[in-house]
C-alpha cells in the first residue's frame, strides 16, 4: 500500500513564521542603482551637517584667571560655548572685594583648553599660590 503525502500551504501562517516578506533594512536603499555615488555623498553631508555644526559651536572654551595682589591666590573661571566673559569675571572679583592684577583670558578649542589648563594648574600647584575655582560664581549673573 502506498502512503499519500501532502502538504497544506497557508500563506498567513507562513508569514507569521518567516516574518515580513518585504526587506526593511537600509542597505537595499543605500545600494540602489537609483542613488549614484554623488547622491550618496550629498545625502551623507546633509545628514551629518547638523552634527558637525553642533560640534563646531561647542568647541569654544574660555579660560580666565587673575592673580590676587596681596593674598598669593590664583582665581580662575572657565566657560564653554558662551560669549566673552572676561568683564563678568573681572566684575565678580571687584564685587567680592578681591584686589587682583589684570585678568587674563584665553579662548580656544576643547583639546587645546584641556592641555593649557593642565599645564597652568601644574605650574600653579608647584608655586606657593592657592588656586580658587570661581566658575560657578562667575555664572550667577547670567
Amino acid at each position: 500500500m502506498k502512503k499519500l503525502n501532502f502538504e497544506l500551504y497557508v500563506p498567513a501562517v507562513d508569514r507569521l513564521l518567516r516574518g515580513p516578506a518585504i526587506r526593511t533594512d537600509f542597505s537595499i536603499f543605500w545600494s540602489s542603482a537609483m542613488i549614484n555615488p554623488v547622491g550618496r555623498l550629498l545625502l551623507t553631508v546633509i545628514l551629518l551637517a547638523p552634527i558637525s555644526t553642533f560640534a563646531a559651536d561647542r568647541a569654544n572654551v574660555q579660560f580666565c584667571w587673575a592673580m590676587g595682589k596681596f593674598d598669593h591666590t590664583i582665581y580662575f573661571a572657565e566657560v564653554e560655548n558662551r560669549e566673552d566673559r572676561q568683564a563678568s569675571f573681572d566684575a565678580l572679583l571687584e564685587i567680592s572685594g578681591i584686589d587682583h592684577n589684570a585678568v587674563n583670558c584665553i579662548t580656544s578649542d576643547h583639546a587645546t583648553h584641556v592641555a593649557t589648563r593642565a599645564r597652568l594648574m601644574k605650574d600653579w600647584r608647584d608655586s606657593e599660590f592657592e588656586i580658587v575655582n570661581t566658575t560657578f560664581l562667575s555664572d550667577l549673573d547670567y
